[in-house]
């Protein structure tokens, strides 16, 4: 199974997910600076076990105040049991032994008494039953506690992090380490440290939670800022049918048939070294997100670049301009800023054998923009999906003097009072769906086609 890496980072903060692939996550903190506020992230899976046998143990605890950021932090799924010692005294939680352990394996916890002093250690994982779970059994004869959490490299002296704990586990017991991680931010948490553990809290709302496995790429950026005067996290988007490994591209919906679609972006720069160094780092930071980047410079020594890009699944081109936008963020120059003077999308509709190619415009106003499966991959408009085709007839028609079916007669439709009246009369608003989606010149008409040839 290969090993997913995720950098978290938070303005104010950043997180990095799974190992072999390199994630960037930010937190930026708009905070003012007399705004002074703590964040305390963890891991807390879902799940009727969750704070009465398994306790989360506090990931980050981060002091913000003013504008700043943090992290990055990586995360993984390389995931590992451990033994654990809890201070009793402020429950705070050390890992000692641990050993990594994959799905469908199994790996026994053992107490070695004939030492001095008495050591544990774990026995060489083996292929379990259960293809689910990636198990360890406590088999040391006493009562332990047993970390869940990740392991940061391939070599024996790797760091173990412990994102959940098991207490206490009885002899003979087994707990499944694959834990999903369901990131969660909290604010101000009275007394909590890194490392402890972590009490339940009905009371406390976090401020951002989700399963990272879900987002999208390996650069994940959070932003802390006050919004009418309360505290809030925005986070990455949640694709909730993307698969457990979205760093190999594979994560669409099995239900859900998702269109080829291209985001393209109009970028302007104040100088030509500016260009020509600021779309390469913006190129980079969207090629660790899966993006396939096309850069096109529109003339020798200008400022003006097209940056084309390929949209992975489940991506929209909302989602695509955004993570442009925080890519441009990045830029370690603040002379080095883009500016996105346009944009435009496309999807896919049909490719013929010989090797044609039939593509739709999206509009940037429409559903299709911001939801990739809105979008109609048998046939129709990005614009317009085929919605309220009867309304735009009728409106071509009253535009051409022409009846519906083309005839010279006056077009004639219900009115919706169980009478028929003519076109011009029944003229109305178009639906809302559609009001932004085209616009037609007034008695313009389309113009006749001309011949081929001419």
């Amino acid at each position: 199974m290969p090993v997913s890496t995720k950098t978290l980072t938070f303005v104010g903060f950043v997180l990095m997910p799974r190992v072999n692939t390199p994630e960037l996550t930010e937190l930026h903190s708009d905070l003012a600076a007399s705004d002074v506020v703590t964040l305390t992230v963890a891991f807390v899976p879902p799940g009727a076990d969750t704070f009465s046998k398994v306790y989360p143990v506090a990931w980050k605890v981060l002091p913000i105040s003013g504008k700043k950021s943090f992290g990055p932090f990586t995360w993984n799924d390389n995931f590992g049991g451990s033994r654990v010692e809890v201070n009793p005294n402020n429950q705070t939680a050390t890992s000692d032994e641990y050993e990594p352990v994959t799905l469908h394996q199994t790996t026994n916890m053992l107490l070695d008494n004939t030492s001095h002093p008495p050591a544990y250690h774990f026995s060489e994982p083996e292929t379990s039953q259960d293809p689910t779970t990636a198990a360890v059994v406590n088999r040391t004869g006493k009562v332990v506690n047993i970390g869940s959490g990740y392991i940061t490299g391939s070599d024996p002296n790797s760091e173990f992090h412990t994102a959940l704990i098991w207490t206490p586990v009885l002899d003979g017991n087994t707990v499944d380490v694959s834990y999903t991680p369901v990131l969660t931010i909290w604010a101000n948490l009275p007394g909590v440290t890194e490392s402890q553990l972590i009490p339940q809290l009905p009371n406390v709302k976090p401020l951002w939670q989700g399963d990272i496995t879900k987002t999208w790429g390996t650069n994940q950026l959070f932003t802390l800022s006050r919004k009418e005067g309360q505290l809030v996290v925005d986070g990455p988007k949640i694709f909730p049918g993307l698969s457990a490994a979205p760093n190999q591209g594979a994560g669409s919906k099995a239900d859900v048939q998702y269109p080829t679609i291209n985001y393209t972006a109009e970028l302007a720069f104040a100088t030509p070294l500016l260009a020509y160094e600021g779309a390469a780092a913006i190129a980079k930071q969207l090629i660790w997100n899966y993006y396939p980047v096309k850069v096109t410079h529109k003339a020798t020594g200008g400022t003006q670049v097209r940056l084309e890009l390929g949209l992975p699944v489940p991506l929209s081109c909302d989602d695509a301009e955004r993570d442009t936008l925080n890519a441009i963020e990045r830029l370690p120059s603040t002379y080095g800023k883009a500016f996105i003077t346009s944009h435009s999308g496309a999807a896919l509709l049909l490719t013929e054998d010989w090797g044609f190619e039939k593509w739709t415009e999206i509009n940037p106003a429409s559903r299709q923009w911001f939801d990739a499966t809105a979008i109609n991959v048998a046939g129709g408009n990005g614009a317009f999906d085929g919605t309220n085709g009867d309304a735009f007839a009728k409106a071509g028609a009253i535009e051409n003097g022409k009846g519906v079916n083309g005839s010279a007669e006056a077009a004639t439709v219900p009115n919706g009072n169980g009478q028929v009246v003519a076109a011009v009369e029944a003229a109305a608003p178009v639906e809302p769906e559609t009001k932004y989606r085209s616009v037609r010149r007034a008695g313009g008409g389309r113009r006749p086609a001309l011949p081929l040839g001419a």
